[in-house]
């Protein structure tokens, strides 16, 4: 659902805004400024926009030189000052993104929704025809009958007679066989039609379903690795987690890289999303470059969006934030500082979760 995402001091600005801007579809817009720092709701707003980031679905205005919350922070973003005399004209490129996204919205959703809609309808016209053609057999079969025996009776009384009546019943239990073999005709080319059509229509719903999990035709038989582990981490920490990751493959685990397992002819954030939604669970490796990285952060909360096992890893003491405490708190916490068992404690989690 589309919201204008904003501090409570920027109401004013957002609801200007919002008239400005109209129909949004299924956009969210992330009002960016100094206030929404010192904003009691900031977090939850943050989760709302990275959310709606993962969708492709989030514009980012800057009303000041504040800075969008962790995870946002490298994402596009439009200037807007509301009490500008050009306020309008900024507006324009803002609204073009706007539209932008709502086309992508169009393709995305309602093209799906009408061909399953004609294609419901199409079945039930058949079946209605199914039914109309099993009433006119029937009519046609009551009215010959009683016809056959009132004809034939008269033919009986008389000499050769007999001979008539078989030529008429011949003739009319022909004409009958038609009609029987014409409506068995329509009936198996309507049920034919009908299974080919349900064919079709479960085929392209496993299709729809295997593109909103992000995986093309090509990559479906490839992408799904049993028990793919994900590593998010920040490129400051690689020494340590490179030393990490090389303990967990030893140990028959797989494990899934940016740097090394993006091929060629795919973009960096596709291959991150189709990775996590065909990992069995994340390790985030923990630090203070961790904690600060806009991508891990994203990471962590398509992680939690697509309801996969989370499990933080400590290389190095330090403060967690609220915007990454809300996803790990409750999680199982392996802290290689501090607990001499560390390494079995990591080793059993991850077979767990594989």
């Amino acid at each position: 659902m589309s919201k204008i995402l904003h501090a409570a001091a920027d109401k004013a600005s957002a609801d200007r805004l919002k008239a400005a801007l109209g129909r949004r579809g299924d956009v969210s817009v992330l009002v960016v400024s100094a206030a929404l720092d010192s904003d009691p709701r900031k977090d939850d707003i943050a989760r709302l926009a990275l959310e709606a980031l993962g969708r492709d679905k989030l514009i980012i205005v800057q009303l000041d030189s504040a800075q969008p919350p962790l995870g946002l922070r490298d994402v596009p973003r439009y200037s807007w000052s509301p009490d500008a005399a050009d306020a309008d004209k900024q507006i324009e490129p803002l609204a073009k993104a706007l539209q932008e996204a709502r086309e992508r919205e169009a393709v995305d959703i309602k093209a799906p929704k009408q061909r399953r809609f004609s294609i419901f309808w199409t079945i039930i016209i058949l079946v209605l025809l199914a039914m109309l053609a099993f009433v006119f057999f029937g009519a046609v079969s009551s009215f010959y009958a009683p016809s056959l025996r009132a004809e034939l009776s008269p033919e009986l009384e008389i000499p050769g007679g007999a001979a008539m009546a078989a030529v008429e019943r011949a003739e009319m239990r022909g004409s009958l066989a038609s009609v029987q073999l014409m409506v068995a005709a329509i009936l198996a080319i309507q049920v034919l039609t009908i299974a080919v059509m349900l064919i079709r229509w479960l085929l392209g719903a496993l299709r729809r379903r295997r593109l909103k999990q992000g995986i093309s035709d090509a990559d479906a038989s490839t992408a799904m690795v049993r028990g793919l582990l994900f590593a998010s981490y920040s490129r400051a920490d690689r020494e340590r987690v490179d030393a990490l990751i090389a303990d967990i493959e030893r140990e028959g685990l797989p494990v899934w890289l940016d740097r090394v397992n993006i091929g060629g002819g795919t973009t960096w954030p596709e291959a991150i999303v189709q990775a996590i939604k065909s990992s069995s669970a994340l390790i985030i490796f923990c630090s203070p470059h961790a904690f600060q990285s806009d991508n891990v952060l994203r990471e962590v909360n398509l992680a939690a969006e697509y309801k996969k096992v989370i499990l933080p890893i400590v290389l190095e003491r330090v403060q967690m934030p609220d915007s990454f405490h809300y996803y790990l708190s409750t999680r199982q916490i392996i802290d290689v500082t501090e607990d001499p068992n560390w390494r079995g404690k990591m080793m059993d989690a991850l077979r767990r979760a594989a």
